[in-house]
């Protein structure tokens, strides 16, 4: 009779929920996002730490029944360590990346939200944020950023390199540039700051990790990754090829890039833009806001101002700019109460 009901009440346990046994723990990854939380101090500089931090434990207070563990995962790892979690079965109950899989719903590994977001609240959204998480008549992604956000979209000029070469930096600014502007303003913003005999100042600098301003050159050609659905890949044309030679080019031909981009990524070519060993970077608005942490944290010496340009573009043709979108996907859930929580913290 004893062990009867050591059975009957092991078969309870399992049938209860989670939720049931206590507080509801949810787990989150986040790749870096350095933002200033509310009252954050203002002579400080925003750590990766702090924005999730401060979601956290604001969402826990609200909710004293739940427990959020966060991790912040960096862009460069976030793919290896996503995949070893599924092959373990242990991936976190919510997850913002720079990017995300949409193999994951073919396999079965993603709650759709549709039942917790109604017709009205889809209109506040722009519809290519949601497209981005549509798969077979259902959306996958609770949207948190849009935009062209400077990587692959817009470049950065240092004005007083540019001034230096006497080369007009408000005109590539209002008007833009082709690609052979580009090739001989380049040209004149590298050079032998030192004296001795060799270039060690650049126009630019490109990182064979840092695919987003790679790919900008690339589609400006008219290359194009797949078919419009995603179904071929079509990469390996004459206008994927020029563009690539286009690239390969201001490094082993013009000069205007240092080699060694096989070892470089995007932190790397921003360093050099910073350090101004290039008077060319790549970025948005924000990069105000990285070079003022930096300063802030001692990372630079002084404080800079860089003029946003567009892209250089083909001549007769429009230039380009690289639209990203990405916000939270919900992993599966078993239990209703906790899905509910996770949807809720989305």
């Amino acid at each position: 009779m004893k062990r009867l009901s050591v059975i009957l009440l092991v078969l309870l346990m399992l049938a209860v929920p989670i939720s049931a046994l206590g507080k509801i723990t949810i787990t989150w990854w986040i790749n870096p996002w350095r933002i200033a939380p509310p009252n954050f101090p203002a002579d400080k500089a925003p750590t990766e730490e702090d924005f999730p931090k401060w979601a956290a434990e604001e969402f826990m207070r609200l909710h004293p029944d739940v427990e959020v563990k966060y991790v912040v995962v960096g862009n460069t790892e976030y793919s290896q360590k996503m995949a070893a979690a599924i092959a373990t079965g242990t991936q976190p109950d919510i997850f913002k990346g720079p990017v995300w899989d949409n193999r994951w719903v073919g396999a079965g590994l993603l709650e759709p939200i549709d039942d917790y977001i109604s017709p009205e609240d889809l209109e506040d959204f722009y519809d290519l944020a949601l497209e981005t998480g549509y798969v077979d008549g259902k959306h996958y992604i609770w949207p948190w950023n849009l935009g062209t956000n400077g990587m692959g979209t817009s470049m950065l000029l240092y004005t007083p390199d540019f001034e230096k070469a006497g080369v007009d930096w408000r005109k590539i600014v209002e008007e833009g540039w082709t690609m052979e502007e580009f090739v001989e303003i380049a040209k004149k913003l590298t050079w032998d700051s030192d004296g001795d005999g060799k270039i060690d100042h650049y126009a630019i600098s490109f990182g064979a990790q840092d695919t987003h301003n790679l790919m900008n050159f690339i589609y400006a050609h008219g290359a194009k990754l797949t078919n419009e659905d995603e179904t071929k890949v079509t990469f390996n044309t004459p206008e994927a090829v020029a563009g690539l030679q286009f690239l390969l080019d201001l490094v082993y031909v013009h000069g205007v890039a240092p080699s060694g981009v096989e070892a470089m990524g995007v932190y790397d070519v921003i360093g050099n833009f910073h350090s101004h060993r290039t008077s060319i970077g790549f970025g948005g608005p924000y990069e105000i806001g990285r070079i003022t942490r930096y300063v802030k944290s001692g990372q630079l010496t002084e404080a800079f101002y860089p003029v946003i340009a567009p892209f250089p573009h083909v001549e007769g043709k429009k230039g380009v700019s690289y639209a990203s979108a990405s916000g939270f996907v919900i992993f599966k859930q078993n239990d209703k109460a906790k899905r509910d929580a996770v949807m809720e913290f989305a």
